[in-house]
């Protein structure tokens, strides 16, 4: 793949999702937040303004988008609540602006400007909190949860779905497309994610890692059933990485008891998954006992400790309590049908920004059982996750208009591939394809 420019746009782009880094500091939260989302929206009036759009229909996830953010309003208002007005037309015009970006920029735009935006981020954390991050790996501490690190005041448990996501989507990103990093190859991808999962486990947060390891082991298993090529190294590569685990495994246990607290009464393996069992339980009692909330929910940002008493530690109970117990069936399912339709074509006619989509969404899918953070536009990893799942679930539609302009019913369970098609009857790609 030749190195991609940096245009205006993808600059903005990149600049915003560094910015929302910064988005957990004490004193300037909301000022990082609000500067990223607009820089997100300078870049698509960017696009707009110099008529580079493709006019192209929403699709069936922009509309569940949409009802979301109306959903939303209609809740705030019968509620009164100026926050939640206001925070639900925030996230329209964020989503607005993803939609005019992902109908803008090419598969390898967007994929060098998330490359390239997680890069940066890893490098930033490395260079000015290096100090707290080696004294959080360091063994032996007292007080181990005294010295969880928080990368520019995010949360462990936040840190550990940015962080991890970082992990995944780097493994997965092609590096040819970045000048710098281009000659660097796979030795830049499994640094640079390695620091990022260093930040990880400074932070103790264990859902992150499980959930990478997962992602990862989900790689592996379909590559071992599908691909003859990679079978052999893959094999080989577990089976050294389990002996080496076998041989260190005295070393490995102590430290990773202590610096993932499996001993402690509050964090431990008998905690309940630190309590999360118990709460999710209270979030599950709070959407079933509800009257009219049950259909629409109560509004985005309405389920915050501050208005329900307690943290949901789930994304699917977060979404079932801001938007009603029906819309939230229909996003998971629009993202299960991508990562069932990009898991068809890895090993056909995949591109590289499908390969990034399809192990990202599987590691946020997995990750959002443990956390809050699956829609949101107030952490890196949220906004790319809207930007990814946007432009994968568009491309899917538009192929699904070309067959059906060829006259061919979808086929899902064997996807014929895309023949290039009269030019009577030729709709405009997707930009870049």
């Amino acid at each position: 793949m030749r190195g991609v420019p940096l245009t205006l746009r993808g600059l903005l782009l990149v600049s915003g999702v560094i910015l929302l880094i910064f988005s957990n500091t004490a004193s300037h939260a909301i000022a990082f937040q609000i500067g990223a989302v607009g820089l997100v929206g300078l870049a698509a009036a960017i696009c707009v303004v110099t008529g580079r759009v493709r006019l192209q229909r929403l699709t069936f996830l922009d509309y569940m988008f949409v009802a979301m953010v109306f959903f939303s309003l209609t809740a705030s208002v019968i509620h009164q609540d100026p926050y939640i007005f206001v925070y639900s037309l925030v996230f329209l015009a964020t989503y607005a602006s993803i939609c005019v970006l992902v109908r803008t920029m090419s598969d390898e735009e967007i994929a060098f400007a998330i490359t390239v935006s997680i890069s940066l981020s890893v490098l930033l954390v490395f260079i000015v909190d290096s100090k707290s991050i080696l004294t959080s790996l360091a063994p032996g501490a007292a007080n181990r949860w005294e010295l969880r690190f928080m990368p520019f005041g995010m949360t462990p448990d936040l840190a550990g779905y940015v962080y991890g996501g970082f992990v995944v989507v780097l493994l997965f990103s092609n590096f040819s497309n970045v000048p710098v990093l281009r000659h660097a190859g796979w030795t830049a991808r499994v640094g640079l994610a390695g620091m990022s999962a260093l930040i990880t486990l400074a932070a103790s947060a264990r859902a992150g890692l499980l959930a990478v390891v997962l992602t990862l082991g989900f790689y592996v298993a379909r590559n071992v059933t599908f691909h003859k090529r990679l079978r052999i190294y893959l094999i080989l590569f577990v089976v050294l990485l389990f002996a080496a685990i076998w041989v260190f495994w005295p070393t490995v246990e102590a430290y990773m008891t202590e610096m993932l607290e499996l001993n402690s009464s509050t964090r431990g393996l008998n905690s309940g998954g630190s309590g999360r069992l118990e709460l999710w339980e209270r979030g599950i009692e709070l959407v079933f006992s509800r009257s009219w909330e049950l259909l629409i929910g109560s509004g985005l940002r309405s389920s915050g400790f501050d208005q329900i008493g307690f943290s949901t530690e789930s994304s699917y109970i977060t979404l079932s309590i801001e938007m009603g117990i029906f819309l939230p069936f229909f996003l998971v399912g629009c993202f299960l049908f991508l990562l069932y339709r990009l898991g068809r074509i890895e090993f056909t006619r995949a591109t590289p920004f499908d390969k990034i989509a399809f192990y990202f969404i599987t590691f946020a899918m997995l990750q959002s059982v443990f956390n809050r953070y699956l829609i949101a536009i107030g952490n890196p990893l949220s906004l790319m996750f809207l930007l990814v799942v946007s432009r994968a679930f568009l491309k899917q539609s538009l192929e699904r208009q070309m067959r059906m302009a060829r006259g061919r019913r979808p086929s899902f369970s064997n996807p014929a591939p895309i023949q290039p098609e009269p030019a009577a009857t030729r709709q405009r790609p997707l930009p870049g394809r």
